[in-house]
């Protein structure tokens, strides 16, 4: 059969007026699962032109292999793990868990379909049940059950929460496994006809059916266990970052006190200092010394300068933040040299404001001790653009064969899982606020950038 002719009796024709209608839905509904259509143009377009060319060419793919005797059943489930394989491949467990749950969704829509008409007809109407019947009740019940499928997902999106485990798959695929198996043999064994294994017609019709109702609502539970565990996991990952942020606190309180301690035996011993400085400059004047006195003006111009090391901001919490790893960074001989250009208050929680702060500072410190840099300095900028903060550290990386490590953000801390959670809560962070985190090496230095959603624009008002 040419592709003309068959594009004509099973799509234009009335032999099969159910194909058209279910393909279409079949391969929108598996765009909208599998593709993250967003509320812009650009995006729906693109998902437009997905659905204009994937299917047409599923028509000729399913021409082609009709042609060579095999049966097209499954050419739909193959052809969508295909796809959904291409599209969702940076969550392969979350895309595997969805592509069984569209799959025994789609497989009740169709292999049940002619099973609920005979339900409505024989059980309810009590009249005669035909196969253009079956048909119909196809045409109407998988764009339903789809859609339903559809809505089910967005309402408890996997995305929103942390990854599951590959051990949560099981549930949708042992459900996807029998309702496939279920097709076959409502499909192979019971033909068109309506009779299955010697029944009536009403009560084969009403089996079947109830068959593969209960698969769905297992396949919808197994589905909601899954989403169950990935808000769980979601919630356990914002405890311990909760905990780990506490925990630094309690670390950055004993810290303050150190570095106001410090800073008032630094006055004292400046103010002591100065008295006997003023005396020596007087003997000087006094003897009319004054090449003397420049050159003590220029060793006690040298010895001051970065006596006290302490940031001014606008903002408190930035300004608390970078004072305590400017102190933290002199105990280990690193430099931070700071340029902020923020409002004073920032739509942004302090808590999260602060742990994306100390983790960047942090890292990068820990970075220059580790590869044995020589004076090393760490560059700190924060500007506000528009509704939007950014936030970029950079730091000097000496040893190049660690490159990899860096970018890979793995923890050289003995102790790992204590440890390595950082970056992770940065990301999470950056996503909560509609932003985004990435890091790159340039050069010698190893840059990471930080973008906020900040409420109250670049003057500080909401």
């Amino acid at each position: 059969m040419g592709l003309l002719d068959y594009i004509n009796e099973y799509y234009i024709g009335t032999k099969m007026f159910s194909m058209p209608i279910t393909e279409g839905f079949f391969w929108l509904f598996c765009i909208l699962t599998f593709y993250p259509v967003k509320r812009n143009l650009k995006s729906v377009l693109i998902a437009l032109l997905q659905f204009f060319v994937i299917w047409p060419v599923f028509i000729v793919l399913k021409w082609l292999v009709r042609n060579t005797g095999f049966n097209v059943t499954y050419i739909y489930l193959i052809a969508c793990a295909i796809y959904a394989a291409a599209a969702g491949f940076r969550t392969p467990v979350n895309t595997l868990i969805r592509f069984c749950t569209y799959s025994t969704a789609y497989v009740f829509g169709t292999a049940f379909g002619k099973a609920a008409g005979g339900v409505v007809y024989l059980n309810i109407l009590h009249a005669e049940y035909t196969l253009t019947t079956g048909y119909i009740f196809i045409a109407v019940l998988v764009p339903l059950v789809l859609f339903t499928h559809f809505l089910l997902m967005k309402l408890f999106p996997l995305e929103k929460h942390e990854q599951v485990g590959a051990v949560w798959l099981i549930p949708p695929l042992i459900v996807a496994i029998f309702s496939n198996i279920a097709k076959i043999l409502v499909d192979v064994i019971k033909g068109d006809e309506l009779p299955f294994f010697g029944l009536e017609e009403q009560q084969s019709s009403l089996l079947i059916f109830l068959l593969g109702l209960v698969l769905y609502l297992f396949n919808v539970l197994s589905y909601m266990l899954c989403f169950r565990q990935s808000a769980e996991l979601e919630r356990k990952k914002r405890t311990e970052a909760k905990i780990s942020v506490l925990e630094s606190e309690s670390t950055n309180t004993q810290d303050t006190a150190l570095i106001f301690k410090n800073s008032m035996e630094e006055m004292r011993s400046i103010r002591h200092d100065i008295k006997n400085q003023l005396a020596y400059l007087q003997i000087m004047m006094d003897s009319k010394d004054y090449a003397g006195m420049e050159e003590y003006f220029r060793e006690l111009n040298k010895n001051v300068s970065g006596v006290l090391n302490v940031s001014d901001c606008e903002n408190i919490t930035v300004r608390n933040v970078l004072n305590l790893e400017n102190y933290r960074a002199k105990q280990s001989g690193v430099r931070i040299d700071s340029r902020i250009t923020i409002p004073s208050k920032l739509g942004i929680a302090d808590i999260d404001l602060t742990t994306v702060l100390m983790n960047l500072l942090d890292n990068a410190i820990e970075a220059c001790i580790e590869d044995g840099c020589i004076d090393p300095v760490i560059e700190c900028n924060m500007r506000q653009q528009g509704r939007y903060l950014f936030i970029n550290v950079k730091n000097p990386v000496a040893d190049k064969s660690k490159h990899a490590s860096r970018l890979s953000l793995r923890t050289t801390k003995p102790e790992k899982e204590l440890h390595g959670r950082g970056t992770k809560i940065v990301a999470a962070i950056a996503s909560k606020y509609e932003g985004a985190f990435s890091h790159k090496i340039e050069g010698d230095c190893f840059i990471a950038d930080v973008m906020l959603y900040n409420t109250w624009g670049e003057d500080g008002n909401n």
